[in-house]
């Protein structure tokens, strides 16, 4: 077969294998566990779903966007997405990010700003999410860099935190403290989160220690150890996130607006 015929052929199999799934109009990567048998000439072996979605999507990658329809390209993405997830889930972070760049190319570059469908912002959202974090934990700082600030740049600020911690992170591993302490003020004051432009004074500092030491003189023990087992919501959780990572490389730089951070920490 020349190239074309291939491609094709590729993108026939994967459309046969894929419509078998209920994964037809996937675009968050929860489906049922389905069982199906795949018959040979000699015996009857099980497939699971999930299994035969990854075969799909394969096959669909194989063939490459060019060979598929625009108004199908989205849900071929979010085939990406899921097997992207799955492997993910199961710590297997390099082939995870393989997934997640390949629905990325099936979205393409202009999708943030072209409303394929009512949800399709969440989408590309999820695929480089999920491409930030497999890169991160594999150390991939280009790329880390490169998922981050396409999120950072196109989506809307409040989703834009996990983005954020991600980045954060993978600027602490590389001992870049200074650049956390400067990004992560300018997003405390985007937050409405009052932090002087310049080194406070050690009357300030005094300040934010006094206030801090009666705050938390509010709390007994018990009240304190029943308020850390609550567990926040995901944007609470991801605030603290960023504001640790911030305090963090205060504390290794010995800077005059730890007490400070402290201070809107505990507040």
């Amino acid at each position: 077969f020349e190239l074309e015929q291939r491609k094709k052929l590729h993108l026939q199999i994967g459309l046969f294998l894929g419509w078998k799934t209920s994964a037809v109009n996937l675009l968050e990567g929860d489906f049922k566990k389905k069982m199906y048998l795949s018959h040979s000439t000699n015996d009857i072996s099980v497939i699971s779903e999930r299994s035969l979605l990854c075969i799909a999507t394969d096959q669909i990658n194989h063939a490459g966007p060019e060979f598929v329809e625009a108004s199908q390209r989205n849900v071929f993405a979010a085939w990406n997405l899921s097997v992207g997830k799955e492997l993910s889930a199961s710590f297997n972070f390099g082939c995870a990010l393989h997934y997640y760049d390949q629905g990325i190319s099936f979205i393409g570059k202009d999708f943030w700003i072209i409303e394929f469908l009512v949800d399709g912002t969440q989408l590309c959202l999820d695929l480089y999410q999920g491409a930030a974090e497999a890169a991160s934990s594999i150390r991939h700082d280009s790329k880390v860099a490169y998922y981050t600030n396409s999120i950072i740049r196109n989506a809307p600020f409040e989703s834009t935190l996990p983005a954020w911690v991600i980045f954060m992170s993978c600027l602490e591993s590389s001992g870049k403290h200074f650049e956390i302490i400067e990004k992560g003020f300018n997003l405390m004051r985007i937050m409405k989160i009052e932090i002087p432009t310049t080194p406070p004074s050690i009357m300030d500092i005094m300040e934010s220690m006094t206030k801090t030491t009666i705050f938390a003189s509010r709390y007994g023990i018990n009240q304190g150890v029943g308020i850390s087992q609550k567990r926040p919501d995901k944007q609470n959780r991801n605030l603290l996130r960023l504001f640790d990572a911030i305090t963090v490389a205060a504390y290794s730089v010995s800077s005059p607006y730890l007490p400070l951070l402290t201070f809107e920490m505990v507040y």
